[in-house]
């Protein structure tokens, strides 16, 4: 049975900001795809840490109470080769953004679901379920994939360097939290469900 218009109103606000984000997803994956296909991200851009550049090898008999700097100077490759270009593309959030997209289409999907029928079943415990394993698996690799194209671009314009890191490149936990929360709710939605058949039985 459908919800009620009344009863479905919170959803419906939902569905739109998915939708929306759905849409501002695709814009720029297009916008983005158009940039790199016309060349128009050249000169490219990006953070190094200062201290790689300036002191590349740690001094071995620096005091282990020396604060360390945390700050970083701006790359800039006039003409980059395709490669670099590529790499830039990817450490700038690429792929996170096809990862959201997909996010983002799985959960109006559920969303969806819900305001066509009841909502509190098992199939849609278990679409939650898979939408929780999606973020955990596509956040970490994201992350993965855009510090390995930071650190690939470090080393493209600085191959002789001994510094090991991401460049600056910041990791973001946040599919984390976010996953392992969707799927805790999924576990309550399926236990829910459980408990319902349970009194319907008794009934």
């Amino acid at each position: 049975m459908a919800p009620s218009p009344r009863r479905s109103g919170a959803l419906r606000p939902l569905r739109a900001l998915l939708t929306f984000t759905v849409i501002m997803n695709i814009l720029g994956l297009f916008f983005t795809a158009i940039d790199w296909i016309s060349g128009g991200r050249s000169p490219i851009e990006f953070y190094a840490p200062s201290d790689a550049l300036i002191n590349p090898v740690p001094d071995p008999l620096q005091p282990a109470f020396t604060p360390k700097v945390d700050d970083a100077v701006v790359v800039t490759v006039a003409d980059p080769t395709p490669a670099q270009a590529t790499l830039e593309v990817i450490a700038g959030g690429l792929v996170g953004t096809v990862a959201w997209l997909v996010i983002a289409v799985l959960a109006r999907r559920i969303v969806t679901s819900a305001l066509r029928a009841d909502p509190f079943t098992v199939s849609t415990a278990d679409q939650i379920r898979r939408l929780g394993i999606v973020i955990l698996a596509a956040g970490g690799l994201a992350a993965l994939i855009g510090v390995a194209a930071s650190y690939a671009l470090y080393r493209s314009v600085f191959p002789s360097s001994s510094y090991l890191g991401p460049g600056t490149a910041e990791v973001s936990y946040l599919w984390l939290p976010l996953g392992l929360a969707v799927l805790a709710f999924a576990a309550v939605v399926r236990h829910g469900c459980a408990l319902r058949a349970e009194l319907d039985e008794v009934i």
